[in-house]
């Protein structure tokens, strides 16, 4: 049993607790939790059981960091294409592309991403279209390795994650006990 497995074995006994006690946590670690229901469910692929999480982490009061808070609309991105909720992708990538607009470094590669979101939307329901598109962002963003925005990038590990299972066109799951495995034979040997 992998990681993601074991977590979601105990999910709900989790929510239960945390719903109990979440007077006893500070803003930070709900923050922590939430994201981290949303990632197993996600990965699990329990897409409609991942938006209330999204939402207590959008309405926090917590001020977060501009590259969580670009990670965080990006993962949302992420819900909605799988939810095939396209009209609602539109309006957040306008959303999103006028916040960055706003801040001094403008960040070039969320830019990318967004302008490929937009490009993408046109191939949704062609798998063959999307995982060519999904292998060439995915070499231009390593490409962009080489300069100060890759930080932000590694913090997108999640919308990396599910490039992987356009270009494999496999489920997250399916994606992370491979993963898993290989991790586990590296450590072995």
């Amino acid at each position: 049993m992998n990681e993601i497995e074991k977590a979601y074995s105990i999910l709900d006994e989790s929510i239960a607790w945390f719903e109990k006690n979440d007077h006893l946590v500070s803003e930070y670690f709900k923050i922590i939790f939430y994201d981290s229901v949303f990632l197993v469910y996600f990965i699990k692929g329990e897409y409609k059981k991942c938006i209330p999480w999204m939402n207590k982490i959008a309405h926090s009061k917590t001020p977060f960091r501009k590259e969580l808070r670009l990670s965080l609309k990006l993962n949302l991105l992420l819900l909605h294409f799988e939810l095939k909720n396209y009209e609602l992708i539109t309006y957040q990538i306008k959303s999103l592309y006028r916040e960055i607009l706003k801040q001094e470094n403008n960040q070039e590669s969320t830019k990318y991403i967004l302008r490929w979101f937009q490009d993408c939307l046109k191939d949704a329901n062609n798998s063959t279209l999307l995982k060519k598109s999904a292998e060439d962002i995915k070499i231009r963003l390593q490409k962009m390795t080489q300069t100060g925005e890759w930080k932000l990038l590694t913090e997108m590990r999640l919308f990396h994650a599910w490039l992987d299972t356009k270009i494999n066109q496999k489920s997250m799951g399916e994606n992370y006990a491979k993963q898993s495995l290989q991790e586990a034979e590296l450590a072995a040997e």
